[in-house]
């Protein structure tokens, strides 16, 4: 955990080299939603610094996050392999984590949002409209940008069917914008009043909790992208070294 906090602190100081007058308010650093790596956004919060919790797959992970204070959490939808490997498809991805997160923080008045990523087309994308925010790659936003459905089409498609309504109704019913579904989200979690919950400082609850959540393939997932994002990591640092790219500048 210090390690974590060390490198964020370092990431501000070599903003603050390169440009003085930098505004570092605008500085948001990606920590892994582990429990080593929130605790270090827990700290990070203290000092002033933002955090995104990243490689999030289940709702241990989120109500984590909120307590330590970050600004964002960035739940992965896929698997990180599903991303990049045309061949592979998660079988399972997580719209429900990501509706009962966003829920959660709303209805226990928490600062973090949620910006959800790793959708592998338009149509996951369309069935989240309504979340928080949510990162995309250029050819997602580029057929994005030619479609011409209207709100109520959109909602239609949308697990936030409920959240969507209450701000476009324009006329319409919410009947109209959920297809006749009065529970709220169109083929995805009830909504209800869902129960607080609490893991800050208690890392046994956590790590027990997070083991069994989505029958362990949350740990599964989380682990499988930090060791991609660390293999990544080592081929960049080896492209460097090869080409010498140290000294440019």
């Amino acid at each position: 955990m210090p390690k974590i906090v060390e490198n964020a602190q370092r990431l501000y100081r070599l903003c603050q080299f390169l440009e003085p007058n930098f505004d570092l308010s605008r500085i948001i650093i990606k920590i892994p939603s582990t429990w080593e790596g929130l605790q270090a956004c827990r700290k990070l919060k203290s000092l002033g610094v933002k955090t995104l919790a990243t490689t999030l797959f289940s709702l241990e992970q989120a109500v984590l996050a909120a307590e330590a204070g970050c600004i964002y959490i960035s739940p992965f939808l896929n698997e990180l392999k599903a991303t990049f490997d045309p061949s592979y498809h998660d079988p399972k991805p997580i719209f429900d984590i990501i509706v009962e997160a966003q829920r959660y923080y709303e209805q226990h008045s928490c600062s973090t949002r949620v910006k959800a990523c790793a959708a592998v087309n338009v149509e996951q994308i369309l069935k989240l409209a309504g979340v928080h925010a949510f990162t995309a790659p250029g050819d997602q936003l580029r057929e994005l940008s030619t479609m011409e459905e209207s709100v109520v089409k959109v909602a239609q498609r949308s697990l936030f069917s409920k959240e969507m309504a209450s701000e476009h109704t324009n006329g319409y019913t919410n009947g109209d914008l959920t297809n006749g579904n009065t529970n709220g989200v169109a083929n995805g979690p009830t909504s209800g009043t869902m129960e607080k919950l609490s893991f800050i400082d208690d890392e046994a609850k956590f790590r027990l909790a997070f083991a069994r959540a989505d029958e362990g393939r949350a740990q599964l997932k989380t682990a499988q992208a930090l060791n991609l994002f660390g293999e990544y990591q080592v081929k960049a640092e080896a492209l460097m070294r090869d080409n010498d790219m140290t000294k440019i500048g």
